[in-house]
């Protein structure tokens, strides 16, 4: 991993039915004490229809380029108990380095 790592992160991966046939999730993990980086960026976006910002955060994450990492993964940070679920990610092929995979997270607990 290239970045500096500021956690460990458990990656929960499958979905089960309920008693009244609605997918929730099964919270297997796939691996457990992956390197990880997680920051949360915040910035304010002004829209002529209204009078005040709104105040906008996003989080991103990076992991090692060989980490196995899906849509719709579950990451659990294990430092602070937060869960997010990965709405989009992106590895790069490079010849040279080998670039981390950057994830693109939503906030779930």
């Amino acid at each position: 991993m290239l970045a500096r790592a500021n956690t460990t992160i458990s990656i929960l991966r499958g979905q089960t039915v309920d008693t009244f046939g609605d997918e929730e999730p099964t919270n297997t993990p796939v691996a457990t004490g992956v390197l990880a980086s997680i920051i949360a960026h915040t910035t304010i976006a002004t829209i002529a229809s209204q009078e005040e910002p709104m105040i906008m955060t996003y989080v991103t994450g990076r992991v090692g380029y060989n980490t196995d990492i899906k849509v719709n993964d579950r990451i659990l940070d294990e430092r602070s108990g937060v869960t997010y679920t990965v709405d989009s990610f992106s590895a790069g092929d490079y010849i040279v380095a080998k670039p981390d995979t950057r994830l693109n997270l939503k906030v779930i607990t």
